[in-house]
């Protein structure tokens, strides 16, 4: 048994921080192009002191061969070299090696983090999607190959200012150590800049999202198929429309709130750092006035100054950017470190039984919902018996779905256990698990493929690829038609069963909602041998006689097989063994058809009130 329950938001951890996990991911992940732009950008930081030492040497030696009388070229020509190699390192050459580097993260990041963000989803907890706090996460850990590949560009970008300011500050210790401090002094509001602004940038992001995901809602609404229909006949799309305008209104405009903020405190470490060149190009001019710099120091120097206020633009921009790249790092990483805690082991336990020998027991089973006070299900006993057929009925809200989630394994129970055979639920296998369970959903998902794969894909293995199909899959998918009585139909699409089904595909032919519910009543058919047969109204978009029709196939492929059916027409439930009556949760009443008549409760008002039906 887990306990669930909903994480308290993440921890809003500062920009250095995120900046240490983002390239801890971006190294595992890519550690060739992340090293590659690495050296590249470091590069490019000391190309610049480089190209000012170069200069200084080049002056002093030109200046000290006039003096001597000794005019031959090989007296400059060490400091030329080291100046067109500070030349080579300048973003306009060094650019066609970075562009290699950066395409291959860009591909290498977004590939492998989409993929593992994908499988940690579908390895949460059912409940995890179902929640509102667990959505905004999943909202905002939206691309996170791309916000990742963001935060280590502009983090390198930061970096490469850092290191070019360190370096041509250095070169100012043989004028004065002084300067050199004082040039260092002027880095630090750029550290208090960029903590500052990353916590403007993540309470403004971690605030809005909910209303982002409410608007891009919207949008789905407004521009989805299935949508339309009632959006024109109740004229709702101005509504909408207004609402989504609204919504998007208010976020973008407190954005541009912190971005004017963050562009006015920018403004500080800017006026200090040029303050401060404006008294040190003062003081170069005074030490070189006393003969305390030679010439080429001296202009070397003064370019020092004019290359730190460039760096100080680059500090600052890198920051602006730096900040909200962080945040969308930031939210990546709260994803992944939330939902690392409730993703299973890998599970290599023993297998479901087959056959089973005592069934599927519930012994003292309640589950609530981490976000409602009331459980669903409350000290639930039930025993499944192998071979038995059992009808769960009740009225909406009884708990009949959150049964079927809790038997199918989706849930965990807040207490009590599960077992097959003894065997509890989570000491099973659960790829053979899974395996051994065949389920109809009421809410089904209609698979936009081919017909022969939205059938196909009741089988793990089934490939997905028409010119891959063999001879056994063609015949498993026309026998689980048959049975699920979508043959008829798949045949008399205009390419048979390898007709795209739905929209999306080119020459796709759109299906009529019973169609739909034939197509993934046939998909269940293609575990014929499964253990576990679960049918949650199965039949809900199918009329009365079809669905006698399908009941009456039900029975019989079903026969000696252990199903549950779910159902709230009860006509159907009479193909049971056995009806169980679920009312807030609790079972109230149990046994056959007549039984319950007789014992003239709960059922047999349900029935009376249905009983027109089937007259």
């Amino acid at each position: 048994m887990i306990q669930i329950s909903i994480p308290a938001p993440a921890k809003r951890s500062g920009v250095t921080r995120t900046t240490i996990w983002t390239w801890r991911v971006v190294w595992r992940t890519a550690p060739g192009p992340a090293l590659g732009l690495l050296v590249i950008n470091l590069i490019e930081g000391l190309g610049p002191a480089v190209g000012i030492w170069a200069i200084r040497g080049l002056i002093n030696a030109v200046t000290d061969a006039l003096q001597s009388g000794n005019r031959h070229f090989s007296v400059a020509l060490p400091w030329l070299i080291a100046f067109l190699i500070s030349l080579i390192a300048s973003p306009q050459v060094i650019w066609y090696i970075r562009e290699l580097f950066d395409i291959r993260l860009q591909q290498d990041l977004r590939h492998e983090l989409e993929r593992r963000r994908m499988r940690t989803s579908f390895s949460l907890p059912l409940f995890a999607l179902e929640e509102s706090a667990w959505l905004n996460r999943l909202q905002r850990s939206a691309e996170p190959g791309k916000k990742l590949y963001r935060m280590y560009f502009y983090s390198l970008i930061f970096l490469q200012g850092i290191v070019q300011s360190l370096a041509v500050t250095f070169l100012f210790w043989k004028a004065s150590p002084w300067l050199t401090f004082a040039l260092l002094a002027t880095l630090l509001p750029y550290g208090w800049l960029m903590g500052y602004t990353g916590r403007l940038w993540i309470e403004h992001a971690y605030g809005q999202t909910e209303r982002n995901r409410r608007a891009e809602y919207i949008a789905v609404l407004l521009t989805g198929r299935r949508e339309q229909k009632e959006l024109r006949i109740y004229g709702l799309h101005d509504f909408l429309a207004d609402r989504w305008r609204r919504w998007r209104a208010s976020a973008h405009q407190e954005s541009i709130a912190i971005k004017q903020r963050v562009e006015r405190l920018g403004a500080i470490p800017v006026l200090i750092q040029f303050v401060m060149n404006a008294g040190i190009a003062v003081v170069l001019a005074f030490l070189l006035a006393r003969n305390q710099l030679t010439i080429g120091l001296f202009v070397a120097l003064f370019q020092g100054v004019t290359q730190m206020e460039s760096v100080s633009t680059r500090l600052s921009a890198g920051i602006r950017e730096l900040s909200p790249m962080a945040t969308d790092a930031m939210a990546v990483r709260d994803f992944f470190d939330h939902a690392a805690p409730l993703i299973p082991a890998p599970n290599t336990g023993v297998a479901f039984p087959q056959p089973m020998q005592e069934g599927i027991r519930f012994e003292h089973v309640t589950f609530t919902y981490p976000s409602q006070p009331r459980p669903i299900l409350r000290d639930l006993n039930f025993h499944l018996r192998p071979g038995e057929r059992v009808a769960i009925v009740g009225a909406n809200g009884a708990g009949k779905s959150t049964l079927v989630k809790l038997l199918l394994g989706l849930y965990e129970p807040t207490s009590g256990s599960i077992t097959v055979d003894g065997i509890r639920y989570d000491a099973m296998d659960r790829e053979q698990f899974q395996q051994a369970v065949s389920v109809v959903f009421q809410d089904f998902y209609n698979f936009e493929l081919a017909a022969a794969e939205s059938i196909g894909l009741g089988r793990p293995d089934f490939p997905l690829d028409g010119s891959a199909h063999t001879t056994d899959d063609v015949d498993a998918v026309r026998k689980a038609a048959l049975l699920g009585g979508a043959d008829d139909f798949a045949q008399s699409l205009p390419r048979g069963y390898a007709t795209p089904l739905g929209y999306t595909m080119d020459d796709a032919v759109e299906l009529s909602g019973g169609q739909w519910q034939r197509v993934a009543i046939s998909r269940a058919y293609m575990r014929e041998d499964a253990a576990l047969w679960i049918l949650d109204e199965p039949t809900a978009a199918l009329d009365p006689s079809a669905e006698a029709e399908l009941y009456a196939q039900f029975a019989a492929a079903l026969a000696g097989r252990t199903a549950l059916l779910i159902s709230h027409r009860l006509g159907s439930a009479r193909m049971a063994d056995r009806i169980v009556v679920l009312e807030q949760g609790q079972i109230v009443e149990e046994g056959t058809h007549n039984e319950l008549l007789n014992l003239g409760g709960t059922y047999k008002r349900m029935w009376e009130a249905q009983a027109k039906w089937y007259k």
